[in-house]
């Protein structure tokens, strides 16, 4: 990054001051920011259409992403997609609605999909731990069924909400400028572009349209490859690896180019070089000593000298990954403490005044649910989880452990949706170190044996799914900050999504669990909470790579860079991060190029336009996702219910455009890397061509053809 040091100290102030969001400008303080709507202005917002529509579609995506992350891993963000869905029905075919109620409508539906991701991820590994209990003949000291699936997801849900809402005056407002939320921005973009039409509505469908054209021709069609890859090794004649024993590869997604020209080269940077240490220096590092060792270093299950850098990845960075997000998160949370004791003293304060004196209404841009109100929530939701030990076997300890983890993670998960966005928050990362505190804590009380495994189960199931809704509120109460949505609706739709999608989900992983123990359902994420579950109870659990992982978090504070950024780089796959750096490069080298008056009018076409591109790329993968998981579904269907359903309808090439050309055989770039890569490459920088185009006509047309000298 040092060949842009020049340039980057040259725009240091245009960064901190002229590179403003059309909604989120940065030399305005959130105390000052007018939004979309303004606060003196009410219009319909939480209305019966939007009740309706808002829990119609948060069932719709917690049913999709629920089986798509049980089946793959994977989920998709539905904030975009719910909101354009939401525009097509109330502004398109019921011919009303305003731009609130289509947030509150895409709230609700994301509500959906990120309590989904959180249960998914969790939830079926006390499935799988009953199926080795049961295997191994041990008795089944938990018996999770679907109520209590239910009681999981819905307690860890309400948790999430209630923690955000004191956070939201410091990092919504306060943090204003500085926390970008790229995908809630994109989506308050593409709220506010289908409200006001003309051009600006024009540049992000445009975007959509090329976006979601490159998504399904080279996802659905399979007419080229989305990840480029190439070793920087190659075999020597003794068998030993010459170069660098690790890979530079690159996920060429329109969504994640759009990201990094939302965020800022800044960030990217920082992301890179965590991901650089990672793939760059840890993993060549470990191959290079690992070749001499034939021995299996665990949580490793093959002799080190036969790890490539996947597994090495897989096996030892990934712990050193999540030792650094949870001390960034632990540095971040205590950067915020100052601001969290002012609000709460803030708020007490106004609860002890009483009616002593005349109370001054607070705008409707910043009325939250009452801190009485959501400190009495809080509490209730501790003795419930605490007393009901059906659920929570711990009783009170595991209560206790469950609320104050799931305050810190939903405070670092806030902060993080607010860097890098929601998509490539580190969920299972930030779960990974809950479960392993809490199995200590467990472990020093006397849990212990399969007990202190379903008790520390249970605890990371609600923490986790806490964090995935901190996450999705923060982002919500970003898009409703910017659109100028009455924070409390926000709130109170998305506690009545959790109600609905928690009894959604339970059902899904309830009816599956048969398939996720037989391994038809790959739900990794659970099967991996299980695993380190086992390993740490039985002490097989590699603390030193998540200590170590700690040490290179605090060290990168001490050299005054934000530790959260370079963590997330450091613990997600380097091809995330070398590809955000594109549009983060984008961004800088157009601000660059074009004279300081015309830096608001570029940014503000190429947000509508990265905004457009994550849309249309979000859009086209969960209409794909869905495709291909449909004739599996049917089957299910006709399965359980004893019926019968039309051959046709079950086949797969009806609903997965890519076996009409290829059948049952592989896309012609496999087996051909380097030629796909060229490929793959070439179209990728048509989509970096169109977005620079994008911004630097803007810029030309708002300066009138300079440049900058």
């Amino acid at each position: 990054m040092t060949s842009f040091a020049t340039g980057e100290a040259k725009h240091a102030a245009v960064e901190a001051e002229d590179l403003t969001l059309r909604v989120a400008d940065s030399d305005v303080s959130g105390d000052e920011y007018v939004p979309y709507v303004p606060a003196e202005q009410k219009v319909p917002e939480f209305t019966f259409q939007v009740l309706v529509l808002g829990i119609f579609q948060a069932v719709f995506f917690g049913l999709a992403d629920g089986y798509l992350g049980l089946k793959i891993g994977l989920t998709v963000s539905a904030s975009i997609p719910a909101a354009v869905i939401s525009m097509a029905i109330l502004r398109g075919l019921l011919k009303r609605g305003t731009i609130l109620e289509n947030n509150l409508v895409q709230n609700m539906a994301s509500v959906g999909e990120s309590l989904a991701a959180g249960a998914v991820f969790t939830i079926p590994a006390l499935y799988i731990l009953q199926d080795f209990l049961q295997k191994s003949g041990q008795p089944d000291v938990f018996s999770p069924n679907w109520y209590k699936a239910f009681f999981i997801a819905c307690f860890g849900g309400i948790m999430g909400i209630l923690f955000m809402i004191p956070l939201r005056r410091y990092l919504i407002v306060r943090e204003h400028g500085r926390l970008r939320y790229p995908e809630g921005t994109a989506c308050a973009e593409v709220l506010m572009a289908g409200d006001e039409g003309g051009q600006q509505a024009r540049t992000v469908f445009a975007a959509v349209g090329i976006s979601g054209l490159y998504r399904f021709l080279m996802d659905g069609l399979r007419l080229w490859n989305y990840e480029v890859s190439w070793p920087l090794w190659k075999a020597g004649a003794d068998g030993m690896k010459i170069g660098l024993p690790t890979y530079l590869s690159f996920e060429m997604l329109p969504s994640l180019l759009a990201v990094g020209f939302i965020i800022g080269l800044r960030t990217c940077g920082i992301m890179l070089a965590g991901a650089a240490l990672g793939w760059f220096v840890i993993i060549p590092l470990v191959a290079y000593f690992g070749q001499y060792v034939n021995t299996v270093i665990p949580p490793a299950t093959a002799a080190l000298n036969t790890l490539g850098p996947n597994e090495i990845y897989k096996f030892y960075l990934r712990y050193i990954g999540a030792g650094a997000v949870a001390m960034g998160g632990i540095v971040s949370l205590v950067k915020a403490l100052p601001i969290i004791i002012d609000s709460f003293r803030s708020a007490l304060g106004e609860m002890s005044s009483g009616g002593a004196a005349a109370p001054v209404e607070k705008k409707r841009t910043m009325q939250d649910i009452p801190l009485p109100m959501v400190l009495g929530g809080a509490a209730a939701i501790f003795l419930i989880v605490s007393v009901f030990k059906p659920v929570n076997p711990s009783g009170f300890l595991g209560g206790f452990l469950a609320v104050v983890f799931a305050f810190f993670f939903v405070t670092v998960s806030s902060r993080i949706v607010g860097i890098v966005g929601s998509t490539s928050m580190p969920l299972s990362g930030m779960t990974i170190g809950a479960l392993l505190a809490t199995c200590l804590i467990l472990k020093a009380f006397g849990w212990g044996g399969s007990a202190g495994m379903a008790a520390a189960l249970v605890i990371a199931s609600l923490v986790c799914i806490a964090i995935s809704m901190g996450g999705d509120i923060s982002q919500d109460l970003k898009i409703g900050f910017l659109v100028g949505a009455t924070p409390r609706w926000v709130q109170i739709t998305q506690l009545i999504a959790v109600v609905v999608s928690s009894l959604t989900v339970a059902l899904i992983v309830q009816s599956f669990s048969p398939g996720v123990v037989a391994g038809e359902f790959k739900a990794p994420q659970a099967n991996l909470m299980f695993l380190l579950t086992r390993g740490i109870m039985e002490g097989q659990l590699p603390w030193l790579l998540v200590i170590t992982g700690m040490g290179i978090a605090l060290c990168v504070e001490m050299m005054g860079i934000g530790s959260l950024p370079f963590a997330i780089g450091l613990y997600l796959p380097l091809s995330l991060s070398t590809t955000i750096v594109f549009g983060g490069l984008i961004h800088w080298g157009t601000m660059s190029l074009l004279p300081k008056i015309a830096h608001k009018a570029a940014n503000d076409k190429g947000l509508l336009a990265a905004s457009g591109m994550v849309a249309g790329d979000a859009l086209v993968g969960v209409g794909l996702g869905l495709m291909m998981l449909i004739p599996e579904f049917l089957q299910f269907l006709a399965q359980k219910l004893s019926m019968t359903i039309p051959a046709l309808l079950t086949n797969p090439s009806l609903w997965n455009p890519s076996l009409l050309i290829w059948g049952q055989g592989d896309a012609w770039f496999v087996g051909r890397e380097d030629l796909s890569n060229i490929v793959t490459c070439g179209l990728f920088a048509m989509l970096c061509v169109y977005l620079w185009k994008s911004v630097m006509s803007a810029g030309r047309e708002a300066s009138g053809g300079r440049e900058e000298a």
